[in-house]
């Protein structure tokens, strides 16, 4: 059954579930939760599941049958024909989505060894999922991806594949400097990472032709990290508001010796839903500052309106994520008025910033019209203690 493409109403998260049900009544294996929203294949198998979200009721079967016998696969829905884009991109929908599955997942599966993944949009709904069995303490082995753009933060090892004819295979966008800037981007994103690139183009993946590919790209054993983040306490984590803008004050448990070129991986949401890949709308007012076993990080304001919230990561090339937040925990950024004028003093600070970001992030735009959006702010810090106390009381 296929859904409109549009919602002429808001729609909400039992009848966002109903639909799911409904178009998940015809996919085979087993029922995981009491609605059969997600489906187990080969459950009897003796290797790490793989919870991976698909677009079609057609994607499940066709790879579960090219998947060994001891390879259980656990199939789950994304909002694909489920809900519109605008409403998936306005609302909290995805996350709640991906809430629900990863506690039928834990439920069933416990913090065993997992893999995680998703094709195209539904990498968004996997790395909610995967956000959700990090903070329950699962063993997550991997995050894979097919075709997908959705590239954040993750304290994982991390494998994308891409199409070798794909509109959004990476080595046939751009020059060779591009690609750099992107491998610099992925380095600081993860602690370990690949790209695969099997036959086929964007929406041919699991065809005959290609399905058997695919499956081995999944199954291929992941790349090692010598480096994971421990979780850091949400309590201590702080945002407090200056002028124009926020000062965010982030916990780094440890630090791998000469640590350096750290860089603020924003997780941004608005009107309700986080994260979205907005990185872009930031100006950020200056590098991340240590202080003793904390970052301060000093963020403009917008002029696009909120409400905004933040899960911030701070990220280092070559290693990845330094801290992670436990659960999918956000920080509200309280609303503040953005300044029109840029003092002198730190006018230095953006152009340096921005080629800084451009080179890690693989962005030659973007920043151009942050002038417009957001104006650059001077921003006082605040001692963590006091930031912590605010927090508690």
């Amino acid at each position: 059954m296929t859904r409109p493409v549009t919602d002429p109403a808001p729609v909400d998260l039992a009848t966002v579930m109903r639909r799911i049900e409904l178009v998940s009544r015809s996919w085979p294996g087993e029922r995981i939760d009491p609605a059969g929203c997600l489906r187990g294949v080969r459950l009897e198998g003796t290797q790490p599941p793989i919870f991976w979200t698909f677009n079609t009721a057609a994607e499940l079967p066709a790879l579960a049958a090219h998947m060994p016998a001891g390879q259980p696969i656990i199939g789950s829905r994304s909002l694909n024909e489920i809900v519109d884009k605008p409403t998936r991109e306005s609302t909290r929908l995805v996350a709640d989505v991906a809430q629900i599955y990863a506690r039928h997942l834990l439920e069933r599966f416990g913090t065993g060894p997992c893999i995680v993944g998703g094709n195209c949009q539904s990498a968004e709904v996997a790395w909610h999922i995967a956000l959700h069995l990090i903070a329950a303490g699962a063993d997550l082995r991997g995050f894979i991806t097919l075709d997908a753009g959705w590239q954040l933060p993750l304290p994982v090892p991390v494998r994308m594949i891409f199409g070798r004819t794909s509109r959004f295979n990476p080595l046939i966008r751009g020059d060779a400097a591009a690609m750099e800037r992107r491998h610099a981007n992925w380095r600081a994103l993860f602690p370990a990472y690949e790209l695969r690139i099997i036959a086929g183009n964007h929406g041919e993946y699991f065809r005959p032709e290609h399905i058997g590919a695919l499956a081995t790209a999944i199954l291929a054993p992941l790349p090692k990290t010598g480096w994971r983040p421990r979780a850091s306490a949400q309590q201590c984590w702080g945002v407090r508001t200056g002028n124009g803008g926020w000062t965010l004050t982030l916990p780094v448990r440890q630090v791998p010796p000469g640590t350096s070129a750290v860089v603020l991986a924003p997780l941004l949401g608005r009107q309700g839903a986080l994260p979205l890949a907005r990185p872009d709308l930031f100006d950020v007012a200056s590098l991340p500052e240590r202080r003793g076993r904390y970052w301060h990080v000093r963020l403009t304001a917008l002029a696009e309106p909120g409400p905004w919230q933040i899960a911030p990561v701070l990220c280092a090339e070559g290693i990845g994520p330094l801290n992670w937040p436990q659960g999918a925990q956000v920080l509200d950024l309280p609303a503040v008025t953005p300044t029109q004028t840029e003092p002198a003093n730190r006018k230095g600070w953006r152009e340096r910033f921005r080629a800084l970001w451009n080179r890690l992030s693989g962005r030659n735009a973007g920043f151009a019209d942050l002038g417009r959006r957001s104006r650059h702010a001077t921003l006082e810090h605040q001692d963590f203690r006091e930031i912590q106390f605010r927090e508690d009381r």
